[in-house]
């Protein structure tokens, strides 16, 4: 056999047996859920409008700035690709009002994307998210908006998050996507990437590793009786194969990122060019804001986040050197750990991290400890400073 013919076939047989091997591993996830979420009235805020909750559930009773009413919903930590359908129980909405669904998820942390629900699906109470690609990565925050006046009050009894059937077919999609997704624009290298957690199955680097290590076997073993040279051959064609592949797809990144780049700024004059549109550049006025509220001779900022790996509380820690950051927490600090004047910058923060303003405490669990509100961008980041009592 030519040894052209046994590199092709090593890498075809080791195509197979990659996707093989990548679906068994993403159907058999153990982290992925196999239960719906079911939002209660207590796990959810009326953030804009007047209301209160009662047996049957939240109630809307009047709209708030703008004929508009905000609902967020506290979520577990749930990653979008093991949900795909979304219902709530909406009881008194009219024809007259808008009804839309937002969310946060950690691809674009300070970007709020939103599904505009048709009448059907505001008659149903059900909309499939597995056709919108923002619907990816872990899900930090979930939304509903009422736009219109509120003649008779809404109630919200639930809202459930039912999860995507786990079928080959879709494992196929999940394992491809990331060749072909393009995440929203912004400043930073196309080099960087998402962190992705136990997903690790999803990375192109990865499994074209896996497929060339597979391949390589293959070829190997069909080679036993070849020379060193057509051994050598062969193994440099298949690298040869897995680094162009991967090089195709990072060179289709880069063209998309040239060609929205010149969408958005061919025609704008560069002393006109506001750079603060894109997510880093969200960022960096975030940590403006932040720095407007440090004294002079500040001692350190804690940082505590649901998420210290993530690009949002990464780049924030960056954005703030030279000052001296803790990497991050995921509760509060212990009470013999921090000292006066000390700050605590939460970053999209645990959910059961609350402020106390009767007793102005940070309160998580059995820890308390007493600060004083600096600044807050809602749904993003609240700065606190320790105080003496």
């Amino acid at each position: 056999m030519l040894p052209v013919v046994r590199a092709v076939l090593a890498a075809v047989i080791g195509l197979l047996l990659t996707l093989v091997g990548l679906v068994t591993v993403q159907l058999n996830r153990t982290k992925l859920p196999s239960w719906p979420v079911l939002i209660a009235p207590d796990q959810m805020e009326l953030r804009l409008g007047q209301g209160r909750v009662n047996s049957d559930g939240l109630m809307i009773e009047r709209a708030g700035q703008n004929e508009t009413s905000v609902v967020l919903v506290q979520l577990p930590a749930i990653e979008a690709e093991g949900f795909g359908t979304l219902s709530w129980h909406l009881k008194g909405l009219t024809s007259d009002q808008d009804l839309q669904i937002f969310w946060v998820s950690s691809m674009a942390p300070l970007q709020l994307q939103a599904h505009v629900l048709t009448d059907s699906q505001k008659q149903e109470g059900v909309v499939n998210l597995t056709t919108e690609a923002t619907w990816a990565g872990r899900i930090e925050l979930l939304g509903l908006t009422v736009q219109g006046e509120i003649s008779q009050p809404l109630t919200l009894a639930q809202v459930l998050l039912m999860q995507k059937p786990r079928t080959i077919a879709y494992s196929l999609r999940v394992l491809l996507r990331s060749w072909t997704y393009r995440e929203p624009w912004s400043m930073r290298s196309i080099n960087f990437r998402e962190h992705v957690g136990n997903q690790w199955q999803t990375i192109p680097l990865i499994q074209a590793t896996i497929w060339l290590l597979i391949s390589g076997s293959l070829f190997m073993a069909l080679s036993i009786k070849a020379d060193s040279r057509s051994l050598l051959t062969g193994s440099a064609a298949l690298l040869m194969v897995a680094w162009l592949v991967l090089d195709a797809q990072w060179q289709w990144q880069l063209y998309k990122r040239l060609q929205e780049t010149f969408e958005r700024h061919s025609d704008t004059l560069p002393g006109a060019r506001n750079p603060i549109n894109d997510t880093d550049g969200s960022i960096a006025k975030l940590v403006t804001e932040v720095r407007k509220y440090l004294s002079p001779n500040l001692n350190r900022i804690i940082m505590v986040t649901a998420d210290p790996d993530g690009f949002l509380s990464l780049r924030t820690r960056y954005r703030l050197l030279p000052l001296n950051t803790n990497p991050g927490m995921m509760h509060l600090p212990d009470p013999d750990q921090v000292q006066a004047d000390d700050y605590l910058l939460l970053i999209q923060p645990p959910a059961d991290i609350q402020y106390n303003p009767a007793t102005r405490q940070l309160v998580n669990g059995v820890r308390r400890l007493p600060v004083e509100p600096l600044m807050a961008i809602p749904g993003i980041a609240v700065l606190y400073r320790m105080r003496v009592e």
